[in-house]
């Protein structure tokens, strides 16, 4: 294995967890405040959500663009 194709799957395992533990513990923290907090910070939990679904979000899509690029190269490669 080349050490190109070992940095890619490295890359793809490091955004996958990287988003996908930030988004977790964002919606976490944010279910947490949100049933034990008081009106404003209960507010924030809900904000402290979505904006965790966003990263969630995010996260998918990196992943889906970082595992296209890897599957294009592969095929310009079987194509040589």
């Amino acid at each position: 294995m080349s050490g190109a194709q070992q940095f890619s799957k490295r890359t793809v395992f490091w955004a996958r967890a990287s988003f996908v533990t930030a988004g977790c513990a964002l919606i976490g923290l944010g279910t947490f405040l949100e049933t034990f907090a008081l009106s404003v910070v209960h507010l924030f939990g809900y904000a402290l959500q979505i904006f965790g679904a966003m990263v969630l979000g995010f996260g998918a899509f990196a992943r889906g663009t970082i595992c296209a690029e890897l599957f294009l190269r592969s095929l310009n490669r079987l194509a040589r």
